[in-house]
């Protein structure tokens, strides 16, 4: 029975992670639709940036996200999702929880000059 119920929630987990990961593939493919795009239109639709920078005469606009802290299971072996989108297996921590697990991801938006967004970008685990 306790191994119906890990395996249980394994599956569930690993549904939870594919789910995260879809909606991240979603992001990605519009954010590439902003390039050409007027960034005016993007503040209008995200809203001040976390962060302006300058580099090369163009202005990057980096907005960053953390997700929840999600509490990783403490049975064993744990199933987890690579940066690659791939599963991978984690061995136990001494069969304790192991904490919790923060996922953080950096979006930038590079605008020329006559304020057309020129490139896109995402950086970290949680994208």
């Amino acid at each position: 029975m306790q191994k119906l119920v890990r395996f249980g929630l394994a599956m569930l987990s690993i549904t939870m992670l594919f789910a995260c990961t879809s909606m991240n593939g979603h992001y990605t493919k519009n954010a590439r639709i902003w390039q050409g795009k007027q960034a005016n239109t993007l503040l209008t639709t995200f809203g001040k940036p976390d962060k302006t920078l300058q580099e090369n005469g163009n202005t990057i606009y980096v907005y960053e996200t953390i997700n929840d802290p999600v509490v990783e299971p403490s049975y064993s072996p744990e199933i987890g999702i690579n940066r690659r989108g791939g599963p991978v297996v984690i061995p136990p921590a001494n069969g304790s929880r192991r904490g919790l697990i923060t996922f953080s991801c950096t979006r930038g938006f590079v605008v020329n000059g006559k304020g057309l967004i020129i490139k896109t970008f995402e950086r970290g685990a949680g994208c």
